[in-house]
């Protein structure tokens, strides 16, 4: 026990204990866009109970060591391995999996006003998304690429600029996923959902899951080496 520290920031508690990511999605602490924040913060601003939250991801943290599992801490990791991985792990997920759900949301025949509204929300974050991974692929990491072996002032400052830029499209994916997860109640399930609704509710709710794990490797691990 006592594996967590309350005063760190939540991307330092997610780089150093991966693991710990289900429990601070089960509370909704934000550890992807907000994570500057530190963890006692967090919950005093969620009205958590302090006890409960710590107590949970001690829990994981030890669960985690009785399994002797491996785990890819990337802050120790180069810049080229970190870019490999987002484009050909996060960036290849989800846009396969936008990919899914607009295949399901052009086949449903829903009518309410409630799958009209997600049905916009999700195209909009679709396009988002799918430009700001082109542009990042296309600039932003080359630049880093480059800046892995050529660590001069210029290129830094160059790159500092396409982070604020990444960053500001990144909390703009983040406030149309607040929009969903709202109108959706937390993707609970209407009442009469049939299979495809199922379906594209179990999608994004994997997809935005799998979007705060990318946003937290890039903003609080790999633009923190630069």
């Amino acid at each position: 026990m006592n594996n967590i520290d309350k005063t760190q920031t939540l991307g330092q508690i997610v780089a150093k204990h991966p693991y710990t990511v289900d429990v601070l999605n089960k509370y909704k602490i934000d550890f992807s866009f907000k994570g500057n924040t530190t963890l006692e913060e967090a919950i005093r601003k969620q009205n958590l109970l302090e006890s409960d939250v710590i107590s949970e991801l001690d829990l994981a943290v030890d669960e985690f060591k009785l399994m002797k599992s491996k785990v890819i801490y990337w802050e120790n990791e180069p810049i080229d391995k970190i870019l490999d991985f987002i484009e050909g792990h996060h960036h290849k997920f989800m846009n396969n999996t936008m990919n899914e759900i607009k295949m399901l949301f052009l086949l449903d025949n829903s009518d309410s006003e409630q799958q009209n509204q997600l049905r916009q929300l999700f195209f909009s974050l679709q396009e988002e998304m799918e430009a700001h991974q082109k542009k990042e692929e296309q600039n932003l990491f080359t630049l880093l690429r480059e800046y892995s072996s050529n660590r001069t002032k210029e290129l830094r400052d160059r790159i500092v600029k396409y982070m604020i830029d990444t960053e500001d499209e990144h909390d703009s994916a983040g406030i149309i996923f607040k929009k969903i997860n709202t109108l959706t109640n937390d993707f609970s399930l209407p009442e009469d959902a049939s299979p495809r609704v199922v379906k594209i509710y179990e999608l994004l709710n994997t997809l935005e899951k799998e979007t705060f794990v990318h946003i937290h490797m890039e903003n609080s691990i790999l633009f923190k080496m630069i």
